[in-house]
């Protein structure tokens, strides 16, 4: 196990070009990592890596080195894996990212009957909207929302994500109804950004596209907060349907400008390509689509709605 723990040491160095980040990736200290790419280098009689104050390089062994000491990882985790499902359940730790929202509301809830049904299996699960770096943070998989930029990781869609703008039934009351897109300048608008919020909206109808531009009333990181200031009058919000469809079917909010769409993002399950995919992220993974459904459980009743109707 010795030279196979180098080679794992090796490759996350090799990978990240940090000792710091491949020991936070293997969960040991920066130091075992340092030693076990040392000893690696000692058996093999040659150096792989060129470490200086600065930066970690590979050396041209090394270059040649990682590709062959990655499929020899992938092949002893499929080994791995086929062991774990002839003769046992998955075990160990799943690290799971997903985003603040969605998680709280919707992932949640499904962990315990994944955790029933697979009790030697711990999850791990961090929420965050900023997006991680699967490998250099040391996720297994991520749950997504949007376009997928990445080419480095594998994806499965899950189910479609819906938006929709709504308002409270006293806000309308108070500044008049929507008619047509371009009422929203005179509007007060709450908006979800990361950083630099981007106040404007797209709206699509068919063939045509409208970008326009509410009064920003209130910006925020956090579409609950967002949701909450729509609930108690503060203007209009943009939201997915699956934190607004249980406030649409109370009454507390309603569905504005039905006939046109903000638009559609596919929510996935993400997980490094480079990597042989493990029994227990194809069991998860697996499972969230069974449970999410496509279309997703949280948008059932939503189109029998009066206040969404079919728009």
């Amino acid at each position: 196990m010795d030279r196979l723990d180098g080679m794992q040491a090796f490759v996350a160095v090799g990978e990240t070009g940090s000792f710091t980040t491949a020991a936070a990736r293997l969960k040991v200290a920066r130091a075992l990592v340092s030693k076990r790419v040392a000893k690696l280098e000692r058996t093999m009689g040659v150096r792989l890596l060129n470490r200086t104050t600065r930066r970690v390089g590979l050396t041209e062994p090394g270059q040649a080195f990682l590709g062959r000491a990655q499929r020899i990882l992938a092949e002893f985790e499929r080994a791995s894996a086929e062991l774990t499902n002839l003769h046992g359940e998955p075990a160990g730790t799943l690290n799971v990212s997903a985003p603040m929202s969605f998680g709280i509301k919707h992932l949640a809830p499904l962990l315990p009957g994944f955790m029933r049904t697979y009790p030697s299996l711990k999850i791990n699960l961090v929420l965050n909207d900023r997006q991680v770096d699967l490998i250099d943070d040391g996720f297994d998989l991520a749950v997504r929302i949007g376009r997928l930029a990445d080419s480095s990781l594998v994806a499965r869609r899950l189910a479609t994500v819906r938006m929709i703008l709504c308002a409270s039934p006293a806000y309308l009351a108070a500044a008049g109804r929507l008619e047509r897109p371009a009422d929203l300048a005179h509007h007060k608008g709450l908006i979800y950004g990361q950083g630099i919020a981007v106040t404007r909206w797209t709206l699509t109808r068919g063939k045509e596209t409208v970008v326009v531009e509410p009064m920003p009333q209130m910006t925020a990181n956090n579409g609950d907060m967002l949701l909450a200031a729509a609930i108690a009058g503060e203007g209009i919000v943009m939201q997915p349907t699956f934190l607004a469809g249980d406030a649409l079917r109370a009454g507390d909010v309603v569905r504005v400008l039905k006939d046109y769409s903000p638009g559609t993002f596919n929510l996935y399950a993400v997980w490094p390509a480079n990597r042989l995919l493990p029994a227990k992220v194809r069991l998860f993974v697996d499972y969230l689509g069974r449970q999410i459904g496509d279309p997703p459980a949280w948008d059932a009743g939503l189109d029998e709605i009066d206040a969404i109707g079919s728009g």
